[in-house]
């Protein structure tokens, strides 16, 4: 059986029990001449390969992203000499109820989360979940059961909806998703709470994906040495 990171909590993403330093008042982002700060990461990682299962209109445009931020840490994860990946990217016409997202959203400043997870995301096993919604919501990712659910907002809404940043965004939440925590540097990729870091700062008319640091990728390759081999499924 495949073992889900212990999800941290963050500005795009976070899990129902939201650590207390979650909710730190905002600093705002390092100069030049000051240390990147990294806050908390996964102690540990997946046991094997996590599947990817978008939920959503099959037609949501933002399934694409879904696609390039598996392909993006896959790569991140080859250059690094990890053997970890991403799995196989497969389609459900389940819906996750905007409640549950929106309750887990509420997660991140510390709210109650009563309403239960759907039933088939119970049964699953091993899978980060993309749920793709019209609902508003801070987009967060959450540890269910063995799974992972990442929700992404209402793309057509600010901030979602300017260019470039929903790339960004899913990517952000696939990072969290695979094990790592925010920064405080608005030039890389997992920046976010408690730094001042937002979404809208991804917004470009260059189609990219911000980098991740050196540093960062050394706790990729502390969850996923090159020993790392996947139990059995």
């Amino acid at each position: 059986m495949k073992i889900p990171i212990l999800l941290l909590a963050l500005t795009f993403a976070l899990s129902a029990s939201t650590p207390s330093w979650a909710q730190s008042t905002d600093n705002p982002a390092p100069a030049d001449d000051q240390p990147v700060v990294y806050y908390s990461h996964a102690s540990r990682g997946w046991s094997g390969v996590p599947t990817v299962v978008t939920s959503g209109a099959p037609d949501d445009p933002r399934i694409p992203l879904v696609v390039q931020a598996v392909s993006f840490w896959n790569t991140e994860l080859e250059q690094i000499g990890s053997p970890f990946r991403l799995g196989s990217i497969t389609h459900t016409r389940e819906i996750i109820p905007d409640r549950f997202l929106q309750q887990r959203s509420l997660g991140v400043l510390g709210g109650n989360v009563t309403a239960e997870a759907p039933q088939w995301i119970a049964e699953s096993r091993g899978t980060i979940i993309v749920a793709l919604s019209n609902a508003e919501f801070v987009s967060f990712t959450s540890s269910v059961g063995a799974n992972v659910v990442i929700g992404i907002r209402n793309g057509q809404s600010f901030p979602l909806a300017l260019p470039n940043v929903a790339r960004n965004v899913i990517t952000h939440e696939m990072g969290h998703a695979i094990g790592l925590g925010h920064n405080n540097n608005q030039t890389t990729l997992m920046c976010g709470r408690p730094s001042a870091c937002r979404p809208d700062a991804f917004e470009s008319d260059v189609e990219h994906v911000l980098p991740v640091t050196d540093v960062e990728a050394g706790f990729l390759l502390d969850l996923y040495p090159p020993t790392w081999t996947p139990t059995n499924q």
